[in-house]
């Protein structure tokens, strides 16, 4: 999830999620099986 830092992939539980900050690099890879719901919030001073 976090290209480069590690490989390692982060799988959330079933309604579950992941919360990061945006100014780290990051991707999303392909749903093989079910589907994704994305909720983006932008947050400002």
């Amino acid at each position: 999830m976090f290209p480069e830092y590690s490989d390692d992939r982060w799988r959330a539980p079933a309604g579950g999620g992941l919360v990061f900050s945006c100014s780290l690099m990051h991707e999303a890879v392909p749903v093989i099986e079910g589907r994704r719901y994305v909720l983006l919030a932008f947050l400002a001073e």
